[in-house]
Order: structure tokens, then sequence, then C-alpha cells
């Protein structure tokens, strides 16, 4: 069950750099190509500025989701892949 938490629409064009800001730092983003699984795609965490970042493959033809990687109750969002 999720808690009924805000949300972001997120669109990622492929081949970008992306930088997504946490809301606080006890809210780390996780990125990940599956909804039940979590399987992650890589991506670097700056804690100091409470960010994760990751570079799109130009040629990524996968699902890709968004979650807080310490809260699972605050549920897991799709990203849209442009």
């Amino acid at each position: 069950m999720t808690e009924n938490f805000p949300t972001l629409a997120i669109t990622i064009t492929r081949g970008s750099t992306v930088s997504l800001k946490w809301p606080t730092s006890d809210h780390p983003i996780g990125i990940a190509t599956d909804p039940d699984s979590k399987i992650p795609l890589a991506f670097t965490v700056n804690t100091l500025e409470d960010t994760s970042v990751f570079t799109m493959p130009a040629n990524f033809q996968h699902r890709l989701f968004y979650y807080c990687k310490q809260h699972s109750l605050m549920g897991i969002h799709e990203i849209t892949v442009v």
C-alpha cells in the first residue's frame, strides 16, 4: 500500500545527463528500470548537494521509475523518457 504523497511529473531526454534534487536529505531518490524489484540504473549520489545524477543512454528503450530509497511507503513513480 502506498501513502498519498505528492509526486513530480519528470520527463528525461535520451542522451542527457540528469540531476534530480532530493526534497530533503532524508529522502534520497533512487532510479530504477523495474517498479517491482527496483533494479537500479547506474547513478551517482551526491550527499553534499542532495542529488542523484545519471546519464540517460541515447538508445534507452525501457521504462524508468523514481522512488525514495529510505521510505517504501512513498511509492514508486514513472519517469517519462523521450
